[in-house]
């Protein structure tokens, strides 16, 4: 069990971070574990990006910039940030 949550807080928090579903049937989620912490991760399949890809990029920017009321959306929601029209200061 501790290398499966050690792998699910890896494949959470690398790549594209977010929720990982681990299902523990409640006997075992009952019991103490004495297990020791694994120390090295090994998932052969997996292999997050980390560099954006240089053409999506470029075009996101070019369809923000002539956008007439662009928006860019964060993470989370109440994150989201309104770019001024041209002309304004944003007040």
């Amino acid at each position: 069990l501790p290398q499966v949550i050690k792998e699910a807080f890896y494949l959470a928090t690398t790549g594209r971070p977010g929720p990982v579903l681990v299902d523990v049937p409640k006997n075992v989620a009952d019991s103490l574990c004495k297990a020791a912490i694994p120390g090295q991760i090994d998932l052969p399949g997996y292999k997050p990006t980390f560099k954006g890809h240089q053409l999506k990029i470029q075009n996101a920017c070019k369809l923000l910039q002539a956008a007439k009321k662009p928006l860019c959306k964060g993470y989370p929601p109440h994150s989201w940030v309104r770019q001024p029209a041209p002309g304004q200061d944003g007040r």
